[in-house]
């Protein structure tokens, strides 16, 4: 029997920003476009006003579930008991528990929470459903492997629960997150149809920006509503990779003015101002970030990350310590690597990025660290077997393929340096002045060493 619940929510006037993953559209019959809308322009105090008094079907529509917790904590409300009483479903109750733990932030006791619904044999899906949205959200996809092959086990019993569930949405991302951007393509053309997703616009982008179609990416975010946070996002990543970092910078600062609700620009913002050099100013830009969103592990981990590369490192140790996240998040193994490479403990740093490179076998932050240590102790196999899968998810990435011609450069394979500055110099994307430099610097050791031998 579906059982409904009415909203009763009272309204501040609190206005926060959204939580990318948090948000789903075409969920079911029930859903109003129109707080998706809102959701998607960060307007959260709308939302939860339009869902007062609104019914709908818990277990028929756990995008609105989530789409409902997602306001409750952007807003900083409280769980309310109406969603979680004794006449919900025990395993609604159970997922809505989950998920709001997840997006306060409190990441080991939602995974514990899906990992337990997800043996309910009868109920499974909703556990299946919340590791899904944890592994989406932290890139580990090794944990999707298992709750993608359950969803599509009852699909085949029941064609509807594709659709019902949104299967399509994550096996998209599971593509993406794989380095199979042609797989993306084929799941968004086969449903697009029928699955009005705007994530996967976004998702879209991302593919396309790996592979520097730039053209057909700029066409689509042109069409993309410009209120939605991720529009700005992909419009900046864009230019980064077109025109570089100048450009970017200045595109962050007018639209942050445009729109100062949007975290996500303002966090890229914090990263621009790095790369000019403006540390003091980038560590109050994540300072804030923390204080406006304590409930964000993103932004902790970002903070964690400014710390240690251009802070403290001690106290960037004793913050990842404090946060104590669980080893499916991946940035959190990789800065706990750093940490330790950084006090000369390699052993330590490898047990952290080997447990990362189990969980994230496709991660280009997880493959760069490998390269860094690799490169550190002067095992260039394993830097050079890291550096191609790195290339294989990401070909175009002008950072690594220098990397790539000092690679050969130590390996003696002079003729390949050629050819990889050939393919630096056909890519699309914006080349530095620093990276030119080191073009020169390996092209130079380079020519005195093929004399020398």
């Amino acid at each position: 029997m579906n059982r409904t619940i009415e909203m009763t929510l009272s309204v501040s006037s609190l206005v926060v920003c959204i939580f990318l993953f948090g948000c789903r559209s075409n969920w079911g019959t029930h859903r109003n476009p129109t707080i998706e809308e809102l959701a998607y322009s960060l307007m959260y105090e709308e939302v939860l006003s339009r869902l007062q008094g609104r019914q709908w079907e818990l277990e028929t529509d756990p995008g609105t579930i989530m789409t409902y917790c997602d306001a409750l904590v952007e807003t900083k409300r409280p769980l309310g008991q109406e969603i979680v009483s004794p006449s919900v479903p025990r395993h609604v109750s159970k997922f809505v528990r989950g998920y709001y733990s997840f997006r306060q932030g409190k990441l080991k006791e939602s995974l514990k929470t899906f990992s337990e619904l997800a043996q309910d044999k009868e109920h499974h899906l909703w556990g299946d459903l919340g590791i899904l949205e944890f592994s989406l959200v932290t890139g580990s996809i090794s944990n999707m492997k298992r709750p993608l092959e359950s969803f599509e086990k009852e699909a085949r019993k029941t064609p509807s629960v594709a659709r019902q569930w949104n299967l399509p949405y994550y096996k998209a991302w599971y593509s993406f997150y794989s380095g199979q951007y042609d797989e993306v393509d084929r799941i968004l053309n086969e449903y697009k149809d029928s699955l009005d997703i705007p994530e996967l616009t976004y998702l879209k982008v991302r593919a396309l920006l790996r592979q520097d179609r730039f053209n057909e990416a700029q066409e689509i975010i042109g069409k993309m509503p410009p209120q939605y946070q991720w529009t700005a996002e992909s419009e900046a990543d864009l230019i980064k990779l077109k025109y570089g970092s100048k450009r970017y910078f200045e595109f962050l600062s007018d639209k942050r003015k445009e729109y100062p609700k949007f975290w996500g620009i303002e966090s890229r913002y914090a990263d621009a101002l790095v790369d000019l050099e403006e540390i003091d100013a980038a560590t109050e830009v994540r300072k804030k970030l923390v204080q406006e969103r304590p409930f964000d592990f993103f932004m902790h981990l970002a903070f964690a990350a400014h710390q240690l590369y251009h802070g403290n490192l001690e106290e960037a140790k004793a913050y990842l310590i404090q946060l104590d996240y669980p080893p499916e998040v991946n940035d959190y193994d990789v800065l706990m690597s750093e940490v330790y490479r950084k006090q000369d403990m390699n052993m330590k740093a490898w047990e952290y990025l080997w447990l990362a490179r189990k969980m994230f076998p496709k991660s280009v932050y997880v493959l760069s660290t490998i390269m860094g240590l690799a490169f550190e102790e002067r095992d260039f196999d394993k830097q050079y077997a890291a550096l191609k899968e790195r290339l294989e998810i990401d070909p175009n990435d002008i950072p690594t393929l220098v990397m790539a011609m000092f690679v050969h450069c130590l390996r003696k394979e002079y003729g390949e340096i050629m050819q990889v500055e050939k393919r630096i110099n056909a890519s699309k994307r914006y080349i530095d002045q620093d990276m030119r430099e080191k073009m020169e610097f390996v092209k130079t050791k380079c020519r005195v060493g093929a004399t020398s031998s």
